[in-house]
């Protein structure tokens, strides 16, 4: 089954939208990665990896 945007951002990329989400805003998020990284990600492209690591979550 292939998810949306799965396969466009690395697993590092998807962990780390996930943690910097989970810290604070989804802003916040996008210039925490863009600083790390170096690659910009849009707000709903981090939105959208938060809810899917969400999903994946057993709780």
């Amino acid at each position: 089954m292939h998810v949306h945007g799965e396969r466009r951002y690395s697993h590092g990329q998807r962990k780390l939208a996930a943690i910097e989400a989970s810290r604070g805003s989804f802003d916040g998020a996008v210039a925490a990665i863009e600083r790390i990284t170096g690659v910009c990600i849009g707000k709903r492209q981090v939105e959208a990896l938060a809810v899917q690591a969400a999903v994946d979550f057993d709780a």
